[in-house]
């Protein structure tokens, strides 16, 4: 594949990637809000049952951002502290025959 396909292919996942994040933030608070509504509608409950939904849809919010933000960082090769876990061939077949050797 030549270099224009490979950025092609870069700026795809970033799209991708950037429309994961937009619809895990916002679909949460659409849907906590509108059953808000219909609950707070449907059983004449208070004001108070918007405060939960919101506080619902904040807590998945939190939820979904965590488990993004892992998920990206396994993709990338790399821990909380930045360091590279994955190795490339050429540093594996290095590492194997260093244990080979010993």
């Amino acid at each position: 594949m030549n270099s224009h396909g490979k950025n092609k292919d870069k700026n795809f996942s970033g799209l991708v990637l950037g429309l994961q994040f937009t619809s895990m933030m916002t679909v949460p608070t659409v849907v906590c809000i509108f059953a808000g509504l219909y609950i707070q509608k449907k059983y004449s409950l208070g004001d108070w049952v918007m405060l939960a939904a919101v506080a619902l849809a904040g807590i998945m919010m939190i939820s979904n951002l965590y488990y993004f933000a892992k998920s990206a960082m396994s993709i990338s090769g790399k821990s909380k502290d930045g360091v590279v876990k994955k190795l490339g061939a050429k540093e594996n077949k290095e590492k194997d025959s260093d244990k080979k050797n010993s």
